[in-house]
């Protein structure tokens, strides 16, 4: 099991959220209004130099899934007129999550 963080320009969220949902993705953690920069982008600090924010989120996703995750993200970015997503994939240790009662 592989835990993915994506960040992206806020701007971009509901289309984050359409990626997740088409890839089956729904445990997730959404974070808004971000501080932060990619490497080549402008800082986005919510100040009136630096305006506006990212967003990230964060899920469990099985090994033989990243592969397909990560050429959905590269299509993403190659689509992209200006920003796009960054994705990071590690490894899970442990996962303990509390499963709905049937």
């Amino acid at each position: 099991m592989k835990m993915a963080f994506m960040s992206f320009f806020e701007g971009k969220t509901k289309e984050i959220i359409e990626v997740l949902k088409a890839g089956n993705i729904e445990n997730y953690v959404q974070w808004d209004e971000i501080k932060g920069q990619s490497a080549g982008y402008r800082p986005r600090m919510g100040t009136q130099v630096w305006p506006g924010h990212n967003g990230a989120v964060q899920f469990p996703i099985e090994d033989d899934r990243v592969p397909g995750l990560c050429e959905t993200v590269t299509k993403f970015n190659e689509d992209a007129e200006y920003e796009g997503i960054s994705l990071f994939v590690f490894n899970i240790d442990c996962m303990v999550i509390k499963k709905p009662q049937e």
